[in-house]
């Protein structure tokens, strides 16, 4: 289409109309009267005349036109599909209504949100809201693509030309409907629904009346769709999820149950992150299947995929897909379906966007750093065979194979255009941060077959394994800060994929080796969550671990020794000394008869289990175990190790404890002197020592 500015011979702007009757067929019922610039009245007529039209452009509009004895009031012409007991977003109608009411026109309003938030709702319940005031006219504008856009100011010029108008082309209707509207002397509401896909149809202001009298409001999936709005931030509303009340209202109509509000309600609509369409579906199988609202979340953890992809009948979430002229009902999956089918479809042989997209599933949603990437990426010296998998992530490689930030950047960008992907934000520690819908999450891990499910669990745990590894030092964890926060997160979302792996049918993969790094991964999974304070997730993990080992590998190999004293470490650091201890005597008794009691697990496992006396009070058993191990180690291991300077240091905190003062200074005393020789004074432990050694000679 030419630019609006275009000369159409339209023959007169101002419009004097023939009395009407209300057996003229729609396509005749031109209105006429209206002003242009000499400020005219607008349209005259005789009666008030409510017309239902069937179908615009194979779309089911309500169009009315009430007329009066001297001029037509209103004309209002928006799709019948409003949700019945419309609820929530009292707030984002507020907004819309500000943004719209801000100084001259036109004014813009851009409602955006992913599929499913019921951006169209919302709109159409303004529509509603602001017929006849303040808008005298409100038109509903199809702009999924140029061509339908089009198509609906065919449709408007059919209905505000008068019979002598010659509109010989869609051009010169898109100018004349252009024109008309920027002359109207009342207020007029203009929503242009489904601006999706701004890269395809960038011209939408073209098509945009100009006249101080003016509102626009554009609903889109599409975050560049704020460029409508660029110097008015306020007028880009982003849309969430409902509020928890206005879910659970809605849970409750949509299932017509008499529970009332309840935790069971509450529960259901947090885990579908208060997702208005989601919520509908969950209320229609409740209903349908007549169930207890408490009974639903089992259904859903056994049935998530057949709730969620489930179109309940007579939905009012529609929209026209694809080229289709007439409109399907939608589910919660469907436009994320498209989206990434048309991903897959741009670069079908080696689509990174769509392995990359898959393999954030398997992380927490929440915030999934570059960083995971890049550090396996360039710190490769062995190739694993659960890293063969991730050969592709080679293409975020650069010609010299440095990792390339900027096209991980591009690619984020890409997803997040799509509605794919939730958000993203370069941080302070310079790498790009995303996130995922929950929902978008459960259906790329539900529409995702089993072995490529298993392979990208196999990759996501190598992924976080690998950061661990590289920042592993002295035996603890000395991550930069954002990532000792994130990883945690991704620690237990393997949880979820250990589960959906191994029960209800274990999934075990032709290679053993995989396995084999895949259970090492959890075992630096459970060591990293010990480290910092997550006991309970560690002791879920040490357990599953140690079940393993004593299965496969025996009561007294090494590894299960291990994975039996670590889970004890759990016990006692919650305070379940018993069961700790009972863990640490077995431990100490296997290995002193298997290891012989010199040997360095042998002497671990006896400091264990002083620890567990000492944190107890038991003070006397703690300082018989600590003598024995400390004396060992000097004997064989010499004064100045550090596994001798540990039990040192232990031992004088005993000391300490049993008011043995001067010992236990004499000792810290030698703690220190050792230290400073063999690590240095500057050395945290050290400097610890230090620390410790001066608070108790000021005591004395």
């Amino acid at each position: 289409m030419a630019s609006s500015s275009r000369e159409t011979l339209v023959h007169q702007q101002h419009i004097s109309m023939a009395s009407s009757s209300r057996e003229t067929p729609v396509h005749q019922q031109h209105i006429s009267g209206l002003t242009v610039s000499n400020g005219a009245r607008l349209f005259a007529g005789i009666n008030t005349t409510n017309i239902y039209n069937g179908p615009v452009n194979q779309q089911h509009h309500i169009t009315e036109i009430q007329q009066s004895e001297e001029q037509i009031t209103s004309y209002y012409d928006i799709p019948n599909r409003r949700v019945d007991g419309f609820v929530g977003r009292e707030d984002i109608l507020q907004k819309i209504d500000e943004a719209l009411s801000d100084g001259s026109g036109p004014n813009y309003a851009v409602l955006q949100g992913i599929g499913g938030q019921g951006k169209s709702q919302v709109a159409l319940e303004y529509c509603r809201r602001k017929k006849d005031c303040p808008y005298s006219a409100i038109f509903w504008v199809d702009a999924t693509t140029q061509d339908r856009v089009e198509k609906n100011f065919q449709s408007i010029s059919e209905r505000i030309k008068r019979q002598t108008d010659y509109l010989p082309d869609i051009d010169a209707r898109v100018a004349f409907v252009l024109r008309i509207l920027a002359s109207w002397t009342v207020r007029w509401l203009i929503v242009f629904d489904n601006y999706d896909n701004p890269d395809t149809f960038p011209n939408i202001r073209d098509y945009i009346p100009q006249s101080e009298l003016g509102a626009v409001l554009v609903t889109s999936r599409h975050p560049d769709s704020n460029a409508l709005v660029v110097n008015q931030s306020n007028h880009f509303i982003e849309l969430f999820g409902l509020e928890e009340d206005a879910a659970v209202a809605l849970l409750i109509q949509q299932s017509q149950t008499n529970e009332g509000i309840s935790e069971d309600a509450k529960r259901i609509v947090k885990r579908l992150v208060c997702h208005p369409l989601a919520v509908t579906q969950a209320g229609a199988y409740i209903r349908k299947r007549k169930l207890r609202l408490c009974e639903f979340m089992d259904h859903y953890h056994r049935r998530k995929k057949e709730i969620l992809e489930n179109t309940p009948q007579l939905s009012q979430y529609r929209k026209k897909l694809g080229n289709a002229e007439k409109e399907t009902s939608l589910n919660v999956f469907t436009t994320w379906e498209l989206s990434f089918q048309q991903l897959r479809s741009e670069a079908p042989e080696n689509n990174v966007e769509a392995k990359l997209l898959t393999l954030l599933a398997f992380f927490d949603e929440k915030d999934i750093s570059e960083q995971l990437f890049a550090e396996f990426s360039t710190n490769q010296e062995r190739i694993s065979e659960s890293a063969k998998l991730l050969i592709w992530l080679n293409a975020f490689s650069n010609v010299e194979g440095q990792w390339d930030s900027d096209f991980f950047e591009e690619i984020l960008i890409r997803l997040r255009d799509s509605s794919l992907l939730q958000a993203f934000v370069r941080e302070l520690d310079g790498f790009c941060h995303a996130s995922l819908h929950p929902l978008v999450k459960d259906w790329i891990r539900l529409r995702t077959d089993r072995s490529i499910c298993q392979d990208n669990t196999y990759m996501a745990a190598t992924l976080v394994t690998k950061i661990l590894l590289n920042f592993w030092q002295e035996g603890h964890f000395d991550l930069p800060p954002l990532a000792k926060q994130n990883i945690p997160s991704h620690i237990i979302a393997q949880e979820e994929s250990y589960e959906e792996l191994f029960y209800p049918k274990p999934s075990i993969p032709s290679n053993q080796k995989i396995l084999d790094e895949y259970i090492n991964s959890q075992s630096w999974f459970a060591r990293f969550l010990l480290d910092i304070g997550s006991y309970h997730f560690a002791e879920i993990i040490y357990q599953r671990l140690n079940a393993q080992n004593e299965k496969f590998l025996g009561i007294e190999h090494p590894d299960t020794l291990t994975s039996m004293a670590q889970l004890a470490s759990t016990y006692r650091n919650q305070g379940r000394w018993k069961k700790a201890e009972e863990l640490e005597v077995q431990v100490m008794e296997t290995r002193e008869r298997v290891l012989g009691l010199e040997h360095p697990d042998t002497l671990t496992s006896i400091g264990n289990l002083a620890s567990t006396y000492r944190d107890q009070g038991r003070w006397k058993e703690a300082e018989e175990l600590e003598v024995q191990v400390m004396e060992t180690r000097k004997r064989v291991l010499g004064l100045e190790h550090p596994d001798t300077l540990t039990s040192m240091n232990n031992l004088a905190w005993t000391f300490w404890s049993l008011d043995l003062k001067i010992e236990a200074i004499e000792l810290m005393s030698q703690v220190v002197e050792y230290s400073q020789k063999k690590i240095g004074s500057d050395h945290p432990r050290t400097i610890q020592s230090i620390f410790t050694l001066r608070k108790w000679q000021d005591k004395i």
